[in-house]
């Protein structure tokens, strides 16, 4: 991690450039404008893109917060990467720990959890740094969901902190969670006892995760609701080949999809669900059930289930089912630390810490290889390809996937926005927009009063425009853009268009703050048993 820390380039992966935008328009919000980020006023062609609003961006902070102490974007990039690598580490084996009770099988987990080929996917080939965040929490939100439906209800803050992370981090792998403990609960219904009581505990666990959540949520669903929008980048569900998916687990490719690679979950955990039918009579009966969940999974995502059943349903969203390998690796990850475990059961602990030992430095290792063969000399390395600093310098990093978040009244019309096609009294213009703390500013000369201005701006419910530093009246245009009409003769003016709802952000601030002070403080229980 250090080695790569020192790199001068980010490697291409599927996503970099979109994730790095997102980064980089984090920081730009937070240390330089000073204000919640919403839309993107410095990169995501200046059109008052809703990044914010849409996609989750509060554990990007991290990357704002090492921006003040460090001014180069790509060593940012790594040192924030390298500081959730190391929080996965803590949480997995914290989780492992809490839901084995074995120091062995965390610390087993948390080498094959983090160490796993799909993970190491998401990071470099796809670059897909939300849902490699999102599975960073997934062993808290399995943990607090045993908790809460299977053991100690009243241990469902666990579920409330770990849901919120994976919330705030990407809404797609939330909508798969979610479906995942919703199964699980069918399907294991029979072994819920105490029904009454984890209903009631789940239900606290699900109102406060709204509340911790609300600083992003609130602004997502009122402008949901606001107008209508597409799926993004739908595709049509399609499993990938078997013999494909087993070969490239054996081989622990790495590579990126176009290169010809499926995404797999590695030699590691393709031979711990192979092995783990020798240990089955070994497992108790939770450990049966993580088992068959690890086969299922792996399986599911293949073309042997029929996606197509599912392509004209809420599922469809999930656009590729190998995503479902995140909770494959999860499980399978449980099962290789308890099969390490049972191994050194009928030894003494100097053997068992050997055995131990060599797994991990094989574990490591291979996913060590995995890494070096998928950037020799492919398209995650090629120079034309990677971003560097004279790119960043130059404004000159793709902005990509613009037209997901695009409303659809302004789809029609996207071609234009992006141009920065602007209109005064249905005349044509373009006019290059002005990164400013205070929003993107457009220069216009001779504008008389009643004259009609429709700036290239997408229009959401907060989108709002200032003269002056007073704010002026607008409204959405037939484009679905941003209109305003002219109070005054202006000479010359500048508009600086923005999204603004001050009471709304300080409302969901102060109880958002305040949930987490309720989920990370002490229990009036815990604070009864101190006196």
């Amino acid at each position: 991690m250090f080695l790569t820390i020192r790199r001068n380039f980010i490697w291409n992966g599927d996503d970099i450039y979109y994730q790095f935008q997102r980064m980089q328009n984090i920081i730009y919000s937070i240390r330089d404008a000073h204000t919640i980020p919403t839309i993107s006023i410095n990169n995501f062609g200046l059109i008052g893109y809703g990044i914010n609003i849409f996609y989750p961006w509060i554990t990007l902070i991290t990357f704002a917060l090492i921006s003040f102490f460090i001014t180069n974007p790509i060593t940012i990039y790594y040192i924030g990467i390298a500081a959730f690598f190391f929080a996965s580490f803590c949480i997995s084996h914290y989780a492992m720990k809490s839901f084995s009770g074995s120091t062995k099988q965390a610390v087993i987990f948390a080498i094959v959890y983090n160490f796993s080929t799909y993970r190491l996917v998401e990071l470099i080939a796809r670059s897909s740094i939300a849902e490699y965040l999102a599975t960073i929490f997934l062993p808290l939100c399995l943990l607090g969901f045993y908790e809460v439906v299977f053991r100690d209800s009243s241990k469902w803050k666990t579920l409330a902190v770990g849901i919120s992370f994976v919330i705030f981090s990407h809404v797609l792998t939330t909508f798969m969670l979610i479906v995942l403990f919703v199964l699980l609960i069918i399907c294991n219904f029979k072994r819920i006892d105490k029904i009454r009581q984890r209903a009631i505990d789940l239900t606290k666990s699900v109102v406060t995760t709204i509340f911790a959540t609300s600083i992003f949520t609130v602004p997502f669903i009122i402008e949901e609701t606001f107008q209508k929008f597409d799926v993004p980048s739908p595709v049509i569900l399609k499993g990938t080949s078997l013999i494909g998916l087993i070969t490239d687990s054996f081989k622990n490719t790495s590579n990126r999809a176009i290169e010809g690679n499926i995404y797999n979950i590695g030699t590691i955990l393709l031979i711990t669900l192979v092995i783990g039918i020798l240990f089955y009579k070994q497992f108790d009966k939770k450990y049966r059930i993580i088992y068959w969940i690890s086969i299922v999974s792996f399986f599911v995502t293949s073309s042997i289930f029929p996606w197509s059943w599912l392509q004209h349903t809420p599922i469809h969203v999930i656009q590729f089912p190998f995503r479902i390998l995140m909770f494959t690796t999860l499980f399978t990850s449980m099962i290789a630390a308890k099969v390490i475990e049972l191994l050194g059961q009928n030894y003494n602990k100097r053997i068992w810490y050997t055995v131990a030992g060599m797994f991990i430095v094989i574990n490591c290792s291979l996913w060590s290889i995995s890494f070096h063969k998928s950037i020799d000399q492919t398209l995650l390395s090629r120079n034309d390809l990677i971003i560097t600093n004279k790119m960043i310098d130059s404004g000159t990093v793709p902005d990509s996937y613009l037209e997901q978040y695009i409303p659809k009244s302004a789809q029609a019309s996207f071609g234009e926005i992006v141009q920065h096609s602007l209109m005064i009294n249905n005349k044509k213009l373009y006019v290059q927009p002005q990164i400013t703390p205070q929003g993107n500013g457009y220069q216009l000369t001779s504008i008389k009063r009643g004259t009609v201005v429709d700036l290239p701006v997408t229009y959401y419910s907060g989108t709002s425009a200032r003269i002056d530093g007073k704010k002026i009246a607008t409204s959405r245009s037939k484009r679905g853009s941003l209109k305003w009409k002219a109070d005054h003769n202006y000479k010359n003016v500048t508009v600086i268009t923005n999204y603004e709802n001050k009471p709304l952000y300080l409302s969901i601030t102060i109880i958002t703050i305040l949930a987490w002070i309720f989920l990370l403080g002490p229990s009036y229980k815990d604070i009864l048993r101190k006196k």
